[in-house]
């Protein structure tokens, strides 16, 4: 198995820290600017842009306490920003020991940032066919204030948190999506995810049967 890589704010900085900190509320509305049109698919966005506006905000529990709703039975994704439907900014809440299934991104650009606690990422090639176990190609721990980047040209992943306490984490996805494929990793079969359901949205819980034979993805 590869070596487990340990991430945090300090290794990941993405060039020059050139604008100063900024909060959530501003976080989401330069992600409008910068993906006002085309989102990451733009030839005039650059996705390693992205990921350095993710770096300039520092996680503060003040910005996003109101979007924290832990489950004990399965993580829970809560809506922060539809994005106009150009994209979506959401809070993932991981309790002790959960764990998403291995999935892609449907063609999504995924970032992620650690707001509390650590999560474990492995990263997995696409399977060429059914009946083989899927391999792992990375490893990666990552702290709090990290920030990494996904993508189905990268591979397939899976989060976790394998800690005894909850974490905390902050995703976009570009374009917005709601469906995804999973994938068992013993023997590669690949299934289709239902819808996945926001449990809160603006940091109201959703009303509504909140339930899946297969967990969302991350």
């Amino acid at each position: 198995m590869p070596p487990i890589a340990h991430n945090n704010r300090a290794t990941q900085l993405i060039g020059p820290a050139s604008k100063p900190a900024i909060d959530l509320n501003k976080l989401a509305r330069r992600l409008h600017v910068e993906l006002a049109t085309a989102g990451l698919g733009s030839d005039q966005v650059d996705p390693v842009r992205i990921q350095h506006i993710f770096q300039t905000y520092t996680s503060n529990e003040k910005d996003w306490k109101k979007y924290v709703f832990v489950d004990q039975c399965r993580y829970t994704r809560n809506l922060v920003d539809g994005g106009n439907g150009l994209f979506n900014l959401m809070v993932l809440c991981w309790g002790a020991g959960q764990v998403s299934p291995i999935h892609d991104h449907s063609n999504s650009h995924c970032i992620v940032k650690v707001l509390d606690g650590s999560l474990t990422e492995q990263r997995y090639e696409w399977p060429m066919y059914e009946g083989h176990h899927m391999r792992v190609t990375q490893t990666f721990v990552h702290e709090r204030d990290a920030v990494t980047y996904m993508h189905d040209k990268i591979g397939l992943h899976r989060i976790a948190n394998l800690s005894d306490k909850p974490a905390i984490s902050l995703h976009l996805y570009c374009p917005a999506f709601d469906t995804c494929a999973t994938f068992e990793e013993k023997t590669g079969r690949q299934r289709k995810c239902g819808a996945c359901p926001f449990y809160s949205e603006n940091g109201i819980k959703v009303e509504r049967h909140y339930l899946s034979a297969t967990p969302s993805p991350s």
